[in-house]
């Protein structure tokens, strides 16, 4: 016998058509967790978005939420960390401060602008106010100065027993005057090479031994906002001979008789190659060659006793190949050297010699051959 199949009850079956209706008619709920998102703006309630995956996230934020470990994240709270946030780009440095523009080139350091272009370097070393330098505490007045690249103020040099200044070498501007006034010891003023305007009057004299040339140079390099005062300054002017000089063989005693006199070379000066000088003593008043000395290959050269008054040389020094030289005791005032030094093959001068000269030079470059000097040492 064969079991025969329930007869439904009408009404069940229509119930059942009608679900089938309705679940056509109305699709699943979406999966938020795969929609992918920028910010929590972009989820529906009850999703966060997940910045490190990029997709919403269900429930609220967590601690790790806010923090995606990018140096330079400040953090805080309600930082959003989302990669298109216009105040925050999570680049190292960045201080997520609300406006921060976040621009290329943006140190975010304290005072910047942000300005497109802006190079955010450190601006010039400022000393506020005014400023004197006397014979009461000279040493502790320079002191306050070092390193001042702008005053705003006045500055006030008198009576001291200065020499120079150079430790003002780091100024370029002074907002107000500039005196310079009895300082009976100084003679240069190379300290102030730097320095192109003073928003106030200039005022230099009265210095008894400071060259009037000196102050006129600084004068032309200048732009003043006041009247300038420079007379008297009393100083003998040294004798400047302009540019380089070569003494050789061809016309050795010609070649000298333009050095007779000159306290500066502004070039070099080269010796060589010459066949009857003995002596260097035409250039007894010489303190400075700025460029280099060379002293090379000079047959009947015996000392260098005309150079005792030289104290500088502004590039390098060679001594070579000078055959009956016995000895450099006329470079004893010489302590300054910028460049190298070569002291070589010079066959009858003492080694030893050369080392105490070499030893003394307290201002000098780098030795580099200092050999071959093979004379007797007494």
């Amino acid at each position: 016998m064969v079991a025969s199949r329930p007869i439904q009850p009408p009404w069940l079956l229509g119930a059942a058509l009608l679900v089938a209706i309705f679940m056509a008619a109305c699709p699943d709920e979406p999966d938020w967790t795969e929609a992918p998102c920028t910010g929590d703006e972009h989820c529906p309630d009850g999703y966060h978005c997940d910045v490190v995956l990029g997709f919403c996230a269900e429930g609220a934020p967590t601690a790790a939420d806010d923090d995606d470990d990018t140096t330079g994240d400040d953090d805080t709270t309600g930082d959003d960390d989302s990669a298109h946030s216009d105040d925050d780009d999570d680049i190292s440095g960045d201080d997520d401060d609300a406006g921060d523009d976040d621009s290329a080139g943006d140190d975010d350091s304290a005072g910047d602008d942000d300005s497109a272009g802006d190079d955010d370097s450190a601006g010039p070393v400022t000393c506020t106010g005014d400023y004197n330098v006397d014979d009461t505490d000279t040493t502790g007045d320079m002191a306050l100065l070092a390193g001042c690249e702008v005053i705003t103020g006045h500055l006030d040099i008198y009576n001291t027993t200065l020499i120079d200044l150079d430790g003002l070498s780091s100024l370029t501007s002074i907002g107000g005057w500039l005196t310079i006034r009895n300082n009976p010891a100084l003679t240069s003023l190379d300290g102030l090479a730097s320095l192109i305007s003073v928003g106030g009057g200039l005022t230099i004299y009265y210095n008894d031994v400071l060259c009037q040339d000196y102050v006129d140079t600084l004068i032309g390099g200048l732009t003043t906002g006041g009247a300038v005062t420079t007379q008297p300054n009393n100083g003998t002017c040294p004798v400047v001979c302009e540019g380089g000089y070569t003494v050789d063989g061809i016309d050795t005693a010609g070649d000298m008789a333009p050095l007779a006199g000159c306290e500066l070379v502004t070039g070099s000066l080269a010796i060589m190659n010459t066949t009857t000088l003995t002596d260097v003593n035409s250039l007894s008043s010489l303190t400075s060659v700025g460029g280099s000395l060379v002293i090379h290959s000079n047959g009947e050269l015996l000392n260098l006793n005309g150079l005792s008054s030289l104290a500088s040389v502004g590039d390098y020094l060679e001594i070579s190949d000078n055959p009956v030289l016995t000895d450099v005791d006329g470079l004893s005032s010489l302590t300054s050297v910028t460049g190298d030094m070569y002291i070589r093959d010079n066959a009858n001068l003492c080694q030893d010699f050369v080392d105490a000269f070499v030893a003394a030079c307290t201002s000098c470059g780098t030795p580099q051959n200092i050999w071959g000097n093979n004379g007797t040492c007494p």
